[in-house]
């Protein structure tokens, strides 16, 4: 193999690995997207509910807790570095939202960057198999 068609090998091949971790934080960022929105949907639940009300709250894999509902207006949430603060449900769904806002400017962004990738990579691997076949008809 000749160093040109080396490098653009090499090229190829970091182009493809750049490929798959845009593909796995596109992934996560859908992930991220799907949990915002669910939970500014479960908000608007507990607004819409009665104080008193009997619901059941998750514990994690699929258990469940029963309780009552004693505060439709109000929530308690992670402001971030071990911080919790008590919010209204609007501002907390106000908050979520410009989240899911946010999130769905990095997702555009990436899907942007890897429609310019798989372009490129596309090209290289059209690039490469004409520099093979030269290289063959050089034998």
């Amino acid at each position: 193999m000749n160093e040109e068609l080396q490098g653009k090998y090499l090229e190829f091949q970091l182009l493809q690995q750049q490929i798959q971790n845009l593909q796995q934080q596109l992934e996560l960022i859908q992930s991220q997207l799907m949990q915002l929105a669910s939970l500014n949907e479960s908000l608007k639940e507990i607004k819409r509910t009665k104080a008193g009300t009997e619901v059941l709250f998750p514990l994690g894999a699929g258990v469940y807790a029963k309780s009552s509902l004693q505060d439709n207006e109000n929530i308690i949430m992670n402001v971030g570095a071990k911080t919790a603060v008590a919010k209204n449900i609007k501002d907390s769904c106000e908050i979520i939202e410009k989240q899911i806002e946010d999130m769905k400017k990095v997702a555009k962004d990436l899907t942007d960057e890897l429609g310019r990738s798989l372009f490129r990579g596309q090209a290289l691997q059209e690039e490469l198999q004409v520099m093979f076949q030269e290289q063959e008809k050089k034998k």
